[in-house]
């Protein structure tokens, strides 16, 4: 199958993503990476140009300590298990899981399934939301916040805590369970 246009060009992107991301026997680390992409956001905005997207989609596990980050666009980077502590420019980023925000997102999608749609983030009128999509409008302010810095996915995320989110998933009793199992993770000591 040959791919042209957009696909191509983003097919490329992630290839070249993926290879920045998994060698490790290079000088630029993420943060680096980061570091200098965050300089090119701040020269396109000074521009009033759009910023580059990030230029390093995992970040999983990375040492981001102390990191400028300061206008760097973090739209789709994989920040799960990254050190981000001290990390300058991302006070809208939760950094902690919402407590209790899990036990919100079941209530909801429990109570009013017409509400729940696992197809879309958020549907055009926003009245019915995925997983992701309840977890950012149900976290408030720190929700919203999160999700213009970052995704959808990656912001309910860090909302949700916890680990292989099922974002995906199609069948409801897997989200349902998922959710279970982290609402009885947060209430266990």
């Amino acid at each position: 199958m040959r791919f042209t246009g957009r696909v191509r060009e983003e097919i490329l992107t992630l290839r070249c993503i993926r290879d920045m991301a998994d060698d490790t026997d290079k000088s630029d680390t993420p943060r680096a990476i980061l570091g200098a992409h965050a300089a090119a956001c701040r020269e396109a905005m000074s521009r009033g140009k759009t910023r580059p997207k990030c230029p390093v989609a995992n970040l999983r596990g990375a040492d981001l300590r102390s990191a400028s980050l300061h206008d760097a666009n973090l739209r789709g980077a994989d920040l799960s298990g990254a050190d981000l502590s001290g990390a300058k420019g991302i006070d809208d980023i939760p950094l902690v899981p919402v407590p209790g925000l899990a036990a919100k997102v079941l209530a909801q999608l429990e109570a009013h399934p017409e509400t729940w749609d696992q197809e879309v983030w958020h549907s055009e009128c926003q009245t019915s939301h995925c997983l992701a999509g309840w977890a950012v409008v149900l976290a408030g302010e720190a929700g919203t916040a999160a999700e213009k810095r970052l995704c959808t996915p990656q912001a309910a995320a860090m909302l949700l805590g916890g680990a292989n989110h099922p974002f995906k998933a199609s069948d409801a009793s897997e989200v349902i369970s998922w959710l279970r199992a982290r609402v009885a993770a947060e209430v266990a000591p």
